[in-house]
């Protein structure tokens, strides 16, 4: 049986578009963010089976498993990218401080946290439309990766501080 180990995350520094956002029609590019959120996921896949187990992720992602099926799905991933979006400006990228924001909120108030990302996954209806992205992928999301995955684990070290 496999057993789920740990994860070591690395930092980038620059705004990463997760989902395309339209200010004018308010709408983001669900089925872009949903490639992207699975590309992202697929990093922490340690046994290579295909599928994100809760287990994989890091501890204080876990509880945002919304339908408590043991796996982290690329809808409850884009659902937490929107909410980390929302603690600053709602453009469908995510800044070093609104993912720390985001993370930080997480760890203060998960309970609130996890309410407020269940009603962006269900008022996108992500888990009707991430079961017709399942196996879907993309060059641009392929290339996006591993940018996104770094951008987004610098919550780490919290955002950039200076000495002057």
């Amino acid at each position: 049986m496999y057993q789920c180990g740990g994860y070591n995350g690395g930092y980038g520094y620059e705004a990463v578009t997760y989902a395309p956002y339209d200010p004018g029609t308010g709408k983001y590019s669900i089925e872009k963010g949903l490639v992207h959120s699975k590309n992202y996921l697929s990093v922490f896949d340690q046994n290579k089976d295909g599928i994100t187990q809760t287990c994989e992720m890091p501890a204080a992602e876990r509880h945002l498993d919304l339908n408590n099926d043991g796996v982290f799905s690329a809808g409850e991933h884009l659902a937490f990218n929107i909410f980390k979006d929302s603690t600053g400006k709602l453009d469908g990228k995510l800044t070093r401080e609104e993912i720390y924001n985001g993370n930080r909120l997480n760890l203060q108030d998960p309970n609130y946290v996890k309410s407020k990302v269940q009603k962006l996954y269900n008022g996108h209806d992500l888990a009707q439309r991430e079961g017709v992205n399942n196996n879907q992928g993309s060059q641009a999301g392929n290339n996006q990766f591993m940018q996104i995955l770094t951008f987004m684990m610098m919550f780490m070290n919290g955002p950039a501080m200076s000495n002057s």
